[in-house]
């Protein structure tokens, strides 16, 4: 029998049907010698610290660091009939084809079964990129040898393993420090998701500590024969800043009353016919970018969108990519792809019938950029719009518009630059007029397209030159300058990240890592997090307490802020877990070895561990401990299981924050047995006796009296208040 195992119920119907499995059993579909079943997602998980021994259901310092000596899975409790679905018919299966996600977790999902089934026979790998039948049938008949792709899913264990380790045993270290602070929440720790957080609470830091420093423009209009335009002040070297601004009104005052009302000669007119390219299809990344600014979109309901658009209605391709490029070899797809989108929307057919695709192919069709996913793009499946979300006709739109403007002209426009001297000052003006909107008209037509209104502005926020109509003049005119006028001007900080510009950073993080020693490796990476993950980075964090939205803002919260500074750098620097990214890479390309990078991972923890356990450096700087009754407003702190949810970017399980109790050296601050936040010690006015009351008051009720015995031990009783 061969056996496919696929990632979800809807994929794997989607692959039987192609290969003829139409008869349905239990958790599977068959058909002569062919048979497909599906996991749910990962179906194993990776076991808490307290599974491998009980005595860490307490968080106790003098046992870390938790390292496993082999790592143990549990068969998640959510599927374990699914499991055994999947367990008997691999018994009986003479050939395995993974058709899971093409990806190192899509790997990891069906090899970690495979593993644990200690299946020996032989494995092949189906790549699904889309789950239209033109796509599916083109991985069956390129079907590749499991050992091409068995390098992911070592890859894959890197990433898992990594992340328990760092938010295992680092989680526990600074959650049960602070405590001992007086830190009231718990502190998680995530090799992802604390970078991630840096960015924005250096950010808000950088925001709060500025300070705005006044500057002077001077304007002045220049009147030739052929008509007036305005121009402003180029300030010479002595006057300005670095960033060429001036900062003395008297400078500014003293050129406008020498020049005002004096002849002039036009030094430069210059115009130049530029062209500019539509942009690549979309990758996840990009897509989220786009349709944050755009509609306001989350990064995890753009994902979610693009996800059911993939799964669902069939009608584009993998969401989960980082390529904007798609192989050459689909190059002969375009009129059927072409046929699908113009019955889908009828409105794009006027520009479709103009495409002469003969004349070569756009520069998107790029094998060697290529790897295991392409380019987000529809798929040969036409739509009925109807059956579609207002939110999914969106996005479909824009995936159908950027594919086909990869086939259109390039937009055209003159840009004009202009400059007047008089008195031996110069003053510059700009202006640019459209040739043809080429690609540009068909966005503008579906309201597609934005404009890049940040571009060329400096820090102050105002553009660098004005768009104006500039009169036809040339070099050697007079002018006279009259009218001129001095703009008083703030300097103004950075903007705080939007959920669209955090996307942007996390992928290009070189830009804001100051180490050394990473900013080669950082040119050569893909940034913190992968496209896949980083949605659920940001859902992750904003869920611990560490961001909060805020309009368009992502804003970071009291506790990131006191959290970060106190951390050593390693934890929460960029650079470092992208040179880890980095490495997982080159497992997943064979050139280089899991065992030596988990290696590195472990004696990276040790030494964290030893610098704060046994030097005592840690220090929650700024903080100041809350009185014992202070009602906190704490993270909720539960995450899925880094094996079954690698998106987490923290290595934290749904047990993790709430394994145990913190021991009594830690100040025995217990969990809440209900809602899982952390409980602050609290002293009743009736009877005067002590008790834990959850911090999460007045949503969660839950108490622990706290009883002490003859010996003096103290014992927890736990009630409901009413």
């Amino acid at each position: 029998m061969n056996l496919y195992i696929c990632e979800k119920p809807s994929q794997g119907r989607d692959l039987a049907r192609i290969i003829g499995c139409t008869s349905r059993g239990n958790g599977c579909m068959t058909g002569g010698e062919n048979t497909v079943t599906w996991c749910v997602g990962h179906l194993l998980e990776l076991k808490e610290p307290s599974e491998y021994d009980p005595r860490y259901k307490k968080w106790n310092l003098d046992d870390l660091p938790i390292v496993p000596e082999k790592f143990a899975y549990n068969v998640k409790k959510s599927a374990s009939d699914q499991y055994k679905v999947i367990r008997d018919l691999v018994k009986n299966a003479s050939a395995i084809f993974i058709a899971t996600d093409y990806d190192r977790e899509g790997e990891a999902i069906a090899r970690s079964l495979l593993e644990r089934f200690r299946y020996s026979g032989q494995i092949f790998r189906v790549c699904l990129t889309a789950l239209d039948d033109v796509s599916i049938r083109r991985a069956l008949n390129s079907i590749k040898n499991g050992t091409e792709t068995e390098p992911l899913y070592q890859s894959a264990l890197g990433r898992s393993r990594a992340d328990w380790l760092v938010g295992m045993n680092l989680s526990r270290l600074f959650s049960v420090l602070g405590r001992r602070m007086g830190f009231p929440e718990p502190i998680q720790i995530g090799r992802v998701i604390t970078p991630t957080v840096t960015l924005v609470v250096n950010r808000d830091l950088e925001i709060e500590n500025f300070v705005p420093v006044p500057y002077y423009e001077l304007w002045i209009t220049a009147c030739t024969e052929r008509g007036a335009f305005k121009a402003k002040w180029i300030v010479p070297d002595e006057y300005s800043d670095d960033a060429g601004r001036c900062l003395k009104r008297e400078q500014a005052a003293e050129t406008a009353a020498r020049v005002n009302n004096q002849p002039g000669t036009i030094t430069k007119a210059e115009t130049k016919r530029q062209k500019e390219s539509a942009p690549l299809p979309f990758d996840l990344t990009s897509l989220q970018q786009y349709a944050s600014k755009h509609w306001g979109y989350t990064a995890q309901k753009t994902l979610s969108i693009a996800q059911s658009l993939y799964e669902t209605h069939k009608a584009t391709t993998y969401p989960r990519t980082d390529s904007r490029y798609l192989p050459e070899s689909q190059f002969s797809d375009v009129p059927a792809v072409f046929n699908a989108i113009g019955t889908s929307e009828p409105s794009l057919q006027p520009f479709l019938a103009g495409i002469q695709t003969a004349s070569g192919k756009p520069k998107c069709f790029n094998t060697s950029k290529v790897e295991a996913h392409h380019a987000i793009i529809p798929t040969t499946k036409p739509v009925n719009m109807a059956d579609l979300s207002k939110e999914e006709q969106n996005i479909y739109k824009a995936v159908m518009c950027f594919y086909v403007i990869q086939f259109l002209d390039d937009a055209v426009y003159d840009r004009t630059t202009v400059e007047v001297t008089s008195c031996g000052e110069k003053f510059a003006a700009s202006g640019r007029t459209t040739v043809s909107l080429g690609f540009k008209e068909l966005l503008q037509s579906f309201n597609l397209l934005r404009e890049e209104s940040e571009k060329n502005r400096d820090q102050s926020g105002e553009s660098d030159e004005t768009q104006q109509n500039l009169p036809p003049v040339k070099e050697g005119d007079g002018a006279q300058i009259t009218s001129p006028e001095i703009k008083d001007k703030m300097t103004s900080p950075p903007a705080h990240f939007t959920e669209a510009t955090l996307l942007a950073a996390m992928e290009h993080i070189a830009k804001y890592v100051t180490e050394e020693k990473f900013k080669k490796i950082l040119k050569e990476t893909a940034g913190i997090g992968t496209p896949a993950t980083r949605a659920a980075i940001l859902e992750s964090a904003i869920n611990h307490n560490y961001l909060i939205r805020k309009g368009k803002n992502i804003l970071s919260t009291d506790k990131a802020k006191t959290v970060i500074p106190s951390l050593p750098t390693g934890i929460k620097s960029a650079g470092l877990t992208a040179a880890w990214e980095q490495e997982l890479d080159k497992i997943a390309h064979s050139q280089s070895d899991l065992s030596e990078f988990m290696i590195n991972i472990e004696k990276w923890i040790k030494s964290i561990i030893q610098k704060y356990v046994q030097d005592g450096v840690y220090q929650l700087k700024g903080y100041h401990a809350a009185p014992p009754d202070a009602v906190c407003n704490p993270a909720q702190h539960h995450t899925q299981n880094s094996a079954q949810d690698p998106a987490s970017g923290t290595a934290h399980s749904k047990k993790s924050q709430t394994d145990g109790n913190i021991d009594a050296e830690s100040a025995e601050a217990p969990m809440c047995p209900k809602c899982g936040k952390p409980m602050v010690r609290r002293k009743s006015s009736k009877t005067n006796s002590e008790f834990w009351g959850c911090s999460g008051f007045p949503t969660c009720r839950e108490i622990i009296n706290i009883d002490s015995n003859q010996k003096g031990k103290k014992t927890f009783r736990r009630r409901t208040r009413k």
